[in-house]
């Protein structure tokens, strides 16, 4: 049955990523947020994956300098920014991965 569903390339079977929003309050530690748990839980239950971000931290960040976003995040005790997490969540979920190339003229990375 499952080689017949593939075959149909439905967006049902296709893997799912959940990505939650949280006020930027909840950014450093959101185990408290009933919201997320169910989230996760749904995620949990549907075999898909999920992620959690602040939406408004992601905006001031696309307005910082990459020096600025970088002590931006150190303050707020993050290691990454949440789209940073996004990216890798997506890359785990479709099993992709990047190598690099180099030559005279260019370097590339290849996904």
């Amino acid at each position: 049955e499952l080689e017949m569903i593939k075959e149909l390339t439905l967006l049902t079977a296709k893997p799912s990523l959940y990505v939650a929003n949280i006020s930027e309050d909840e950014v450093s530690d959101y185990s408290a947020n009933e919201y997320v748990k169910r989230v996760e839980e749904y995620a949990k239950n549907e075999g898909a994956g999920i992620v959690v971000v602040s939406a408004r931290i992601e905006s001031e960040i696309a307005e910082l300098s990459e020096e600025e976003s970088a002590a931006f995040l150190e303050d707020l005790g993050l290691e990454e920014s949440g789209l940073t997490k996004l990216i890798k969540a997506s890359y785990a979920l479709l099993g992709l991965i990047n190598y690099f190339t180099a030559g005279e003229m260019e370097a590339r990375a290849w996904t």
